[in-house]
């Protein structure tokens, strides 16, 4: 039976992901005591089993200057023993009619993989989200890294929020962007931030990777060059909106994520998107 969550869902959630993600009990906890809310998550019971399970968190598709409340869809998984059987399928049915009767104009996702974006597209979605990705040497560049001073003054969701402002974009809001932060933190990942800027990264081998930047392209070297020198490295990869300028750098665009209109204004606003970015998808 396809249902809204209950609370005692919540040992069966835990047994559900652990297998499908193999993630550890503290690590599931970690996010359930962010972000459950048994109306918010659709489970399949199959005699007591929690077979299928899918999040939605809030959030809102910023287009063209404007926000409209929707959902973005995480996590959604099925027992290795139930799978084939079109429970997914069901599950996306019920929170698309869900999200519909909540006034909702979009549920957003970001497919796991590659081969994903036929399967949702088959339920509607519309790749509608894509990235920039470019690589820098910093041997290559010379950097004042004095010019910024890291700060803790104020709200990453503001400067976030004024980065994208001119951009098609998954708008969270703040406890959503601060959980954000500290989920990659609990997974060993770092932050640099001040009053210009945050940029969200991990290190990985050789390789700093930076997974969100809010910097500005006149100030995006003299970041990159500081990241890689705390951590004595020299190669930074780092992903952007399309839109942003990364100068002669060698970059990359690709699909990044989907979307499902759930309504006639928002059928008619998908035309407008323009490269949208998402970010901050918590994997």
């Amino acid at each position: 039976m396809i249902r809204l969550s209950k609370i005692d869902d919540i040992p069966g959630i835990i047994t559900l992901w652990k297998e499908a993600f193999g993630d550890s009990d503290e690590d599931v906890r970690f996010f359930l005591d962010a972000h459950y809310k048994p109306e918010n998550t659709v489970v399949n019971d199959c005699d007591g089993i929690i077979t299928s399970v899918l999040f939605l968190l809030d959030g809102y598709m910023h287009i063209k200057g404007c926000d409209y409340p929707s959902y973005y869809i995480y996590a959604a998984c099925t027992l290795k023993e139930y799978r084939g059987r079109g429970q997914m399928a069901k599950l996306l049915d019920f929170a698309k009619k869900l999200s519909q009767n909540r006034k909702k104009y979009f549920i957003s996702l970001k497919p796991a993989e590659e081969s994903l974006f036929d399967y949702y597209s088959r339920f509607g979605y519309k790749t509608v989200f894509h990235k920039k990705t470019a690589v820098f040497n910093c041997a290559d560049f010379c950097t004042n890294a004095n010019i910024i001073s890291e700060s803790d003054d104020f709200e990453l969701s503001d400067i976030r929020n004024s980065f994208l402002n001119e951009n098609d974009y998954f708008k969270w809001d703040q406890y959503s962007v601060d959980y954000a932060v500290k989920q990659n933190e609990y997974y060993g990942g770092y932050i640099f931030k001040s009053c210009k800027g945050y940029a969200l990264y991990s290190v990985n081998e050789e390789v700093v990777t930076v997974k969100e930047n809010t910097f500005t392209p006149d100030l995006l070297v003299d970041v990159i060059n500081t990241i890689a020198d705390r951590h004595g490295l020299n190669s930074v990869k780092a992903e952007f909106p399309v839109s942003f300028n990364t100068s002669d750098n060698i970059f990359e665009i690709s699909k990044s994520g989907m979307i499902l209109p759930l309504n006639d204004d928002a059928d008619r606003l998908i035309s407008l998107i323009d490269n949208a970015y998402l970010g901050l998808t918590l994997d």
